[in-house]
């Protein structure tokens, strides 16, 4: 029997369709224009710039929101590293609620010892 022949397969195919998806992620550092320092659950970072005007787009308007360290800096060292939390939502970082467990021990979907993380 066909996929489609059956109605219900019809409308779940269209719900899927319909949703929308959150899959804008935000490199997030203190030392970001617009990071909200009050909200643990900020997410504007991460939000699609489709359809802005340019000051909306530039620092995804955040220009007049300056981090709340003013000593805070992103540095990049030539051939070095840089290490940033990314997430669609401030929350998923140490700036928010943070990551349990520690994020920088990833998953291994082999071999889930250790790590945390849990069957896969």
């Amino acid at each position: 029997m066909p996929f489609f022949s059956q109605p219900i397969h019809v409308l779940l195919v269209a719900a899927l369709a319909a949703t929308q998806a959150t899959a804008h992620l935000t490199p997030w550092h203190p030392a970001m224009f617009g990071s909200e320092p009050d909200n643990v659950n900020a997410d504007g970072a991460s939000r699609p710039l489709a359809g802005l005007d340019f000051k909306g787009w530039w620092f995804h308007g955040n220009l007049d929101k300056p981090p709340k360290d003013p000593n805070a800096v992103v540095e990049l060292p030539a051939g070095g590293e840089v290490k940033l939390e990314i997430s669609s939502n401030k929350a998923l970082t140490s700036m928010g609620r943070g990551l349990l467990p520690n994020p920088e021990s990833a998953p291994e979907p082999w071999s889930n010892t250790g790590n945390g993380w849990g069957s896969m």
